[in-house]
């Protein structure tokens, strides 16, 4: 279960018929495009032709312009002009919308209510769960927050504190598919590392759909599996995490900076012609040049 990108009219991205081969279901969104409403004269297609892949067990990211616009699309939120959305193999219509949207994580960046519990309270009650003190207490933990905080004023949270609850917010009702939108941002080097380890437990473990976007390069090179640039509306490129990240191309498109790993090894294999290769975290990398001088000895 997951979700396809290719160009327009084209089949399906490669990486669907191996994922089918593995058991992996396919929760698609297949766009044709999606109409600026504004002004009623004169449309703007600002997403054209997509045909999009996340699958289930995966942390797909998104770079490039109108990604908004994508996750309002995959998380139900807004209609696409044409083309159709596919959930656990199931094409989305006014009919099953509201039973299919409670499989999804993914809100909006604003704090409706006054304290903690009444916000993750008003979550529960959109996706017919019943207030559950434990629940939210639960949550809370999960997310780096002291239970003690279920009845804390929102306006008295730090940033930190608001990113964790909003993530609290994407999380509490248990959905097969998580969407974020920058989720380390204002989060400290531990607490951005703690919201790191519990992203890939859940892909890992629990075999969730996970959607992310973020101009965290290095957050990018330790989360995601596979990578789709969308540019002036279209997909320009998509693939694995080390391709498109060790582009700098891709990168200046994106007004985005290589991440430091990966930066780090261009250099070695520069300046001392050593090929380590890139990994995607820190302890991996050192382990790698551990044993590279080992057996220089």
């Amino acid at each position: 279960e997951g979700v396809i990108a290719s160009l327009g009219g084209q089949t399906a991205i490669n990486l669907a018929e191996p994922l089918m081969k593995r058991g992996v279901k396919i929760i698609g969104t297949d766009c044709d495009a999606i109409e600026r409403a504004e002004n009623r004269d004169s449309f703007e297609k600002i997403l054209k032709d997509l045909d999009m892949i996340f699958p289930e067990g995966y942390i797909t990211s998104l770079i490039g312009d109108n990604i908004n616009e994508i996750l309002n699309i995959v998380s139900l939120n807004r209609k696409p002009s044409s083309g159709t959305i596919r959930i656990d193999d199931t094409v989305v219509n006014g009919k099953n919308i509201k039973n299919l949207i409670k499989k999804i994580g993914f809100c909006i960046k604003e704090f409706k209510e006054e304290t903690v519990k009444e916000e993750l309270s008003k979550v529960l009650k959109f996706y017919k769960n019943k207030e559950d003190e434990k629940r939210i207490k639960d949550t809370l933990k999960m997310v780096g927050l002291p239970p003690t905080y279920i009845n804390r004023k929102i306006d008295t949270l730090s940033s930190g504190e608001k990113q964790k609850l909003m993530l609290a917010k994407v999380l509490i009702h248990n959905p097969k598919i998580i969407i974020l939108d920058n989720p380390t941002k204002d989060l400290d080097y531990f607490n951005r590392n703690q919201l790191i380890k519990l992203l890939k437990l859940m892909k890992l473990r629990y075999k969730k759909t996970i959607i992310i976007t973020t101009t965290d390069t290095n957050a990018l090179l330790e989360l995601s599996d596979y990578i789709y640039e969308i540019e002036d509306g279209r997909i320009n490129i998509h693939g694995d995490k080390y391709v498109i990240l060790s582009n700098e191309t891709i990168l200046k498109r994106c007004n985005l900076h290589m991440p430091k790993i990966i930066r780090f090894s261009k250099l070695v294999k520069n300046k001392k012609n050593i090929n380590i290769g890139y990994r995607d975290n820190l302890n991996d990398l050192m382990k790698d040049i551990y044993r590279f001088t080992e057996r220089r000895k």
